[in-house]
């Protein structure tokens, strides 16, 4: 299978081929790892389930999509949680994360994260038929109002749409170009990063993008806990380097080489190599007020009621939800945040916590 638009050099690296290229490299060629296309085992929504019954040993799904299997996930999603891409990369790999958070999902769950794709927040795309049928530009809250809105998993992002005064409509993302060109959504909601990749399909049916950043798009690969212990000391050891060094390459890349190079996004001036220029899309960037309307009305700070059954379903691992999301909010804005993506380091990582499990 050939790396898409999610290859290492593509708009939305994944990691999934230069995983099995420097595993191989490394192990020379004693450990091989099979890459298989979603829905030849399974999608987005079952590779969660399929990981913790190990049908599969690792599986991809974003932590909002993961949400179906493991609802525990979505005190990720609450809106306005993270300011920042490098804050959410900071805060997945900081030590008390895991013996708070991922520790206690394993537990319960029997997965943990792999690794994930580089960090980046989501935004509402609106699609052509939508902007060629209103007069004037996306980016306000009220400028959405009654738009059919294409949505992961995540109760979250009901939530939210649904507050905002949107139709939330849940769609596979495989199938939001289907939905965008046939008139089933208007719009919808997620990164900028899966836009462009698998040849940009998406962004033809897209008019422009309201940079709001309200939540998270954060593509995971989980692994079978169990899987992982039945490895050997060297093998254990080698997959854990692989994908620390891995991810700390992802994150290090993120704005200046995927962002602004490969996307075109957070630039005035995008490259004509750029997936903004291929495909002629348009970004409404916020000023400080027209950000503030979007947190004062979907975000954590006023509106954590709106997500108190979110937060209260951390019980089922036994974590307290209101402190550990408190403790995301805390940590997310700590000075020892990297100011710079290219000084980001991983703190812990899951092989440290395999024996607590």
């Amino acid at each position: 299978m050939s790396p898409p638009g999610s290859g290492w050099e593509g708009a939305q690296p994944s990691g999934h081929w230069e995983f099995e290229r420097r595993v191989e490299e490394q192990s020379d060629g004693r450990i091989q790892v099979e890459n298989v296309a979603e829905g030849q085992i399974c999608g987005e929504l079952e590779c969660p389930e399929s990981v913790r019954n190990r049908t599969v040993e690792i599986g991809s799904a974003s932590i909002g999509n993961s949400s179906a299997s493991f609802p525990v996930n979505d005190i990720w999603m609450i809106p306005y949680t993270f300011p920042s891409e490098i804050s959410l990369a900071h805060t997945l790999t900081q030590a008390e994360t895991y013996e708070r958070f991922w520790v206690p999902l394993a537990r319960e769950y029997g997965v943990i994260p792999l690794w994930y794709h580089a960090p980046a927040l989501r935004a509402i795309h609106i699609g052509i038929d939508r902007a060629e049928s209103t007069d004037y530009t996306h980016r306000l809250p009220e400028d959405v109002k009654d738009m059919d809105c294409r949505r992961t998993a995540s109760q979250v992002s009901g939530i939210a749409l649904d507050e905002l005064g949107m139709n939330p409509v849940s769609l596979a993302w495989a199938d939001a170009l289907q939905g965008l060109r046939t008139g089933t959504v208007d719009g919808a909601e997620a990164a900028a990063s899966p836009l462009c990749a698998y040849g940009g399909n998406n962004a033809e049916a897209l008019a422009s993008s309201i940079v709001n950043k309200w939540t998270i798009h954060n593509d995971t690969k989980w692994a079978n806990v169990e899987w992982l212990k039945s490895l050997s000391d060297e093998n254990l050891s080698l997959l854990a380097d692989v994908s620390k060094s891995m991810y700390e390459d992802l994150v290090r890349m993120n704005v200046e080489e995927i962002h602004r190079q490969r996307l075109g996004l957070y630039t005035d001036d995008p490259p004509e190599s750029s997936c903004t220029v291929e495909h002629d899309l348009e970004y409404n960037y916020l000023d400080d007020d027209q950000m503030q309307r979007w947190e004062d009305a979907i975000g954590y700070e006023d509106n954590l009621d709106l997500y108190s059954d979110i937060v209260d379903s951390a019980d089922q691992i036994g974590v307290d939800g209101e402190a550990f999301h408190e403790f995301l909010v805390d940590t997310a804005r700590e000075s020892s945040v990297p100011s710079s993506h290219g000084d980001f380091t991983v703190d812990a990582w899951w092989d440290e916590y395999l024996s607590e499990i």
